[in-house]
């Protein structure tokens, strides 16, 4: 997932359900629109450890269904370096990994658990708590 399809993900595009999201839409250099490529319109199932946060984040979140997920507390937009420092460095703080940029944020399974290794975290949940590696692309 982009950075630009995580600051413009809405709620109405997660279900909490089935633990999946709709990648369908990014914000780049001030605007929404929606996603680059009819590739990039898909479906994304969550991992136990996303959803469970994604689950709490949303309790403690007032709003509908058109509200950002990742945004600040009155509910705008939230940079890509507030969300950096606001949600991912806390989250990285809580699991002891290295703090990540967006250019070294894990694309695949394989990286994900090369990057894990890398960081001294052993054992296979670190592949099982990241999701499925495959995740279907929407065909129309």
């Amino acid at each position: 997932m982009r950075v630009c399809e995580i600051l413009a993900l809405r709620w109405r595009r997660v279900d909490l359900r089935t633990g999946t999201l709709r990648i369908t839409e990014r914000f780049y250099r001030g605007d929404f629109s929606t996603v680059k490529s009819k590739r990039s319109d898909h479906d994304l199932p969550l991992g136990s450890v996303a959803l469970e946060t994604l689950k709490n984040w949303r309790e403690n979140r007032k709003g509908g269904p058109d509200d950002l997920v990742f945004a600040t507390r009155t509910g705008k937009l939230m940079s890509d370096g507030n969300l950096r420092r606001r949600v991912i460095y806390p989250a990285c703080d809580r699991l002891c990994i290295p703090r990540v940029s967006w250019h070294r944020v894990p694309a695949s399974a394989q990286q994900f658990a090369r990057v894990s290794r890398n960081s001294g975290i052993r054992g296979s949940g670190t592949t099982r708590a990241r999701g499925p590696a495959n995740h279907t692309r929407n065909s129309s």
